[in-house]
Parts: C-alpha cells; structure tokens; sequence
C-alpha cells in the first residue's frame, strides 16, 4: 500500500498545481498582452521547471522504492495471491447533505482568515483545518467553498 497512497499524494500534488496556475492566469487575465507575456514568462515558467523537477524527483523514488520491494518479492520467492482479498484505495470523503449545526464560528473564521488572504494580494495560500477524525473537516471545508463571499 505504501506506493498506492504516495501515488495518491503526488496526484494531490497535480491537482493542487494545475488549480495555481488556474487562479495565476485568471489574475493576469486583465492585463495588456505584451504586460501579459512578460509577466506569464516571468512568473510561470520559473515555477513549471521547478515543478516538473520536483515532480519527476519524486516519482522516480517511488518507482526505485517499488522496484527494491519487487526485487525483495522475487528474492523470497513469494507468490501474488489476490483470492478473497479487496484492496482499498485511499477514496476521496463524501459530504452529506444534511445540515451542519455549530459550525458557523469556525467556518467564519476561515472565510475571515481567507479574505485578509485575498485583499493583501499574497498569491494563494493554504489554511489548514486540522482535526482527529470525524470531527467534520471535511464538511467544515465544503461550507467554506461554497459560500458567495469568495
């Protein structure tokens, strides 16, 4: 499982950038194109080559630390046996839809925190909600996005 949950993260990872460079061109959308070129050049191609880099670096240890745990595999000379096994992967959680009591402070002081964000021209930032399970992360997050004041 290890493999599956690293590949998981650095998909996360993509996401993550592919949604950076998403906002950054929206917010160079208004500029003139000349403005525009020299800004996109400056400003995203820099971070694309980092980022690639980084990427790559990471994926190519996950495949050496599966080929090691392949080579260890063929060395004991064990065999795959799937029969009566499910194998899980890490899903995404699912919100419910019914409604959410005594959240409305927290989720006021995330949008607050996210606003002082936006209004001092940062660039993206992340606020973290940290929590044990069950607690309502998830959902906590889901009211934040979807309220109209972003």
């Amino acid at each position: 499982m290890l493999g599956l949950y690293d590949v998981n993260d650095i998909l996360d990872e993509f996401a993550t950038e592919a949604l950076r460079r998403k906002l950054l061109a929206e917010t160079q959308a208004d500029s003139s194109e000349v403005r525009k070129l020299i800004s996109v050049c400056r400003t995203i191609f820099s971070p694309i080559v980092k980022f690639n880099f980084m990427m790559r670096s990471k994926i190519e240890k996950i495949n050496a630390r599966l080929q090691f745990i392949l080579e260890q595999k063929n060395g004991l000379e064990l065999k795959e046996n799937y029969a009566g096994r499910s194998s899980k992967v890490r899903e995404r959680p699912v919100v419910d839809k019914t409604p959410v009591y005594d959240r409305d402070r927290d989720k006021e002081a995330i949008i607050e925190k996210l606003l002082k964000i936006k209004n001092s021209d940062s660039g993206v930032s992340i606020v973290p909600i940290i929590g044990v399970g069950g607690v309502g992360k998830t959902t906590l997050a889901h009211l934040v996005y979807n309220d109209d004041r972003g």
